[in-house]
């Protein structure tokens, strides 16, 4: 668990790893996503350190996947009206993306214990929004505005 000594969970993603879109509108939902994960990952290790509810948790679950679902449709529509060539990978980003969220939050409503699902959050969720932000949302935002793709590694 990524703690500070206090008790209180790092965020799990930071705003300064956001891409700039040249839409400000998709910079707006891209701040709120990143504020939900980092408060439904606090939730979760509080739900964990103090053997508590993961009520709060579960809310913030569930208000991540309806901000997915908006987010995701209105970027993708974005991509698409550009004629963004990558569209179709960086929809399957957004479709694996929603897919793991929805499993935090079927295991939520479950009887999994919140340690285990805080386990499975930083060893996936993070790792797939990091990979996100850093590749597809570069990739996308650098096309958005204009700019040359940086090269594969």
């Amino acid at each position: 668990m990524f703690l500070r000594p206090k008790g209180v969970p790092v965020p799990l993603i930071d705003e300064s790893d956001m891409v700039p879109y040249p839409d400000g509108a998709l910079n707006r939902d891209h701040r709120e996503l990143i504020a939900t994960v980092n408060r439904f990952y606090s939730c979760l290790c509080r739900a964990v350190a103090d053997d508590g509810d993961a009520t709060p948790a579960r809310v913030q679950i569930g208000q991540l996947e309806r901000q997915c679902a908006i987010h995701f449709r209105r970027e993708e529509g974005y991509l698409q009206r550009l004629g963004y060539p990558q569209l179709t990978q960086h929809r399957i980003a957004h479709r694996r993306f929603e897919g793991l969220v929805h499993q935090f939050k079927v295991a939520l409503t479950g009887n999994t214990a919140p340690a285990d699902i805080l386990r499975l959050v930083e060893e996936n969720l993070s790792v797939l929004l990091i990979q996100h932000i850093n590749e597809a949302d570069q990739a996308a935002a650098l096309f958005a505005a204009g700019l040359p793709a940086p090269p594969d590694p």
